[in-house]
């Protein structure tokens, strides 16, 4: 892979655990697991031949991640840890030599006995009588080595399967074929990239090499094969590049050989065919073009662009777990399932499938660490049409561990990380929430905006009219969701164009027109304020902005002890008539009902 061979022109030094053992991240460490019993000295000698010792643990976490493994790889027995009581000084001390300064003892010890075993059902730790045998772990550093031990390196390896590596920039790149602009760069976005951008010569004839199309073949809309769609416009005065819908720096622009202006702008094609199919323009040179980006032009060739890490790299926030070989993020910020789920689809994941008892144990491991135990959600839920029970994924369900009394008549799911079972809750309630992912993410976050999110709070929006960032949030009352926004130094949306009202619905639109648990259509957004239904007038903003800007209103308006408070309709006109963005009001507790939807507005950091 591109990580050796780079590794070897700058002579860095490797670690690997050999194919017999295990490589544990979060545990810094390889471990063999063995499966045959042994004495405490037999097994230490055993353990040396890997330059390592029969294995210690340190914290709570430690002890949780072997137990998992342990029950993965060996099933659910005992197994020998590397603890042993010194009689002469009355001290507990690892076989490596180090004191123990973390225990857990199950109920009643430790009892009589100079060794120590882990009961995996427990996670608890029980004395034994050092000749009595029984399964081990052993515990050693990563090898080293200054050439890489894999002997069949692969370029793209650090890449999904299909896309190219480019080691000058450090990024993956992909072929791809026939979609409109807008298309493509939504195809883009689901593998976490977006359209690409180009920063060198170098890059630009790498790029000019995965499109080439030598054909001079034409498609149905008369374009020449290797006509290929970059994510930039370019200024149609100073020829020069405008953005990259990446938010990179527009530093290089290739050779032009036309342009245009249209109402979007100019876009820029590549054209990566040879000149005997259009001698003017060939072999990398850029066409600008005032296309319509919506207008369904289907271009013959895309290229997308993703970034990612060397190896296995997950964004801030999230752990690779290397039993799931993903990424995982446990969100202690409580909302319901449906906002948990939309979350989860924003980092292009879902909320966690968990198909075994490993799963479930090594999951529940970093949830007790980074969660501090409680319930989270996870991605079971009972579907309404068939009440037959689904991952949000969509994988197939065949095991289940229910806590004792489960399931009960609700719809979806959270872990109890205490008791490592599952609990069935009503889907409107805020819980924490565990999140899975690829492992091939990007290192910043990704937007449409073509500017760099790195000016909002992850995962919001920049609209660069009104300078402020935009978060979606869901399944929340007004009061909970105000105070949502607020620890943001934020508050509620207040809305003061069209242009914003329409950045907003877009931001929470949702077409599927199902309903939420309290009857409301997905998309029913909150904003921050309040209307006189009588005047049609906005009486005030949560951010004490100007009231200067209304909708007009549509269904039903009443008068409640808390006023009229503003929704918002981001929905089609096929689930309601008050639909696309338009006004309603209702007379609601603030501190009780629930709503599917709500937008926080922040002033950006630029």
């Amino acid at each position: 892979m591109s990580f050796w061979i780079f590794a070897l022109l700058i002579g860095q030094v490797f670690g690997y655990c050999p194919s017999d053992s295990l490589l544990i991240t979060d545990l810094g460490s390889c471990f063999f697991f063995a499966n045959f019993p042994a004495k405490g000295d037999d097994a230490e000698q055993f353990c040396h031949f890997y330059d390592g010792h029969l294995v210690n643990v340190e914290n709570a976490f430690e002890n949780s991640i072997v137990a998992s493994y342990a029950l993965k790889e060996l099933g659910n027995v005992q197994i020998l840890l590397g603890l042993q009581h010194n009689t002469t000084n009355d001290l507990w001390l690892w076989r490596d030599g180090t004191n123990a300064t973390y225990f857990h003892w199950a109920a009643g010890q430790p009892a009589s006995g100079g060794c120590v075993a882990l009961n995996i059902e427990e996670r608890a730790w029980r004395t034994i009588d050092c000749a009595t045998p029984l399964p081990f772990v052993c515990r050693f550093a990563e090898l080293q080595t200054t050439t890489p031990h894999t002997t069949t390196p692969d370029p793209d390896a650090v890449c999904e399967d299909g896309w190219k590596y480019f080691a000058k920039t450090d990024m993956c790149y992909l072929h791809g074929r026939e979609m409109s602009y807008y298309e493509a760069e939504d195809f883009c976005q689901e593998h976490r990239g977006h359209l690409a951008s180009i920063h060198s010569q170098e890059e630009n004839d790498f790029v000019r090499e995965l499109a080439y199309n030598t054909t001079c073949e034409r498609n149905g809309n008369m374009w020449l094969y290797g006509v290929t769609v970059l994510g930039g416009q370019v200024n149609e005065t100073s020829n020069e590049t405008m953005w990259w819908t990446d938010g990179s720096a527009p530093d290089f622009t290739a050779r032009l050989c036309s342009s245009g202006s249209g109402s979007e702008g100019n876009y820029i094609l590549m054209q990566a065919y040879p000149p005997e199919c259009f001698e003017k323009c060939a072999d990398g040179a850029w066409v600008v073009t005032p296309f319509e980006s919506t207008d369904g032009n289907k271009w013959p060739d895309l290229l997308a662009l993703c970034q990612v890490a060397r190896g296995q790299y997950c964004p801030p926030g999230s752990d690779y777990v290397d039993g799931l070989d993903e990424c995982v993020l446990f969100d202690d910020v409580a909302i319901g399932w449906d906002g948990a789920e939309h979350i989860c689809n924003e980092y292009h994941g879902h909320l966690v499938s968990l198909k075994s008892a490993f799963e479930i144990s090594v999951v529940s491991s970093y949830a007790m660490r980074d969660l501090k135990g409680g319930q989270a959600y996870i991605g079971l839920f009972r579907n309404a049409t068939n009440k037959d029970w689904t991952w949000a994924d969509t994988y197939s369900v065949n095991y289940f561990k229910w806590a004792s009394g489960q399931p009960g008549t609700a719809n979806c799911v959270v872990l109890d990380v205490a008791e490592m079972a599952w609990r069935t809750v009503d889907c409107s309630v805020a819980y924490p929430f565990i999140c899975t992912f690829s492992k091939y993410a990007i290192t910043t976050p990704w937007t449409t905006t073509g500017k760099d999110m790195s000016t909002c709070p992850t995962g919001w929006h920049l609209n660069n009219d009104t300078k402020m960032c935009y978060g979606v949030g869901y399944d929340k009352t007004y009061n909970d969701a105000e105070e949502f926004c607020n620890s943001f130094n934020g508050h509620l949306a207040s809305v003061h164009s069209d242009a914003e009202n329409d950045f907003i619905k877009d931001l929470t639109y949702d077409d599927s027109c199902e309903r939420s648990e309290n009857n409301y259509f997905r998309g029913t957004t909150i904003l921050g304020g309040q209307i006189d239904v009588k005047t049609n007038k906005v009486e005030w903003w949560a951010d004490n902005s100007t009231t200067d800007y209304t909708k007009e209103l549509c269904g039903p308006a009443g008068s409640g002890p808390n006023g009229n408070t503003i929704l918002m309709s981001s929905y089609p006109e096929t689930c309601y008539f008050c639909a696309n963005g338009k006004w309603s009001t209702n007379p609601f507790e603030r501190d009780q009902e629930v709503f599917p939807t709500f937008v926080c507005k922040t002033a950006a950091n630029l």
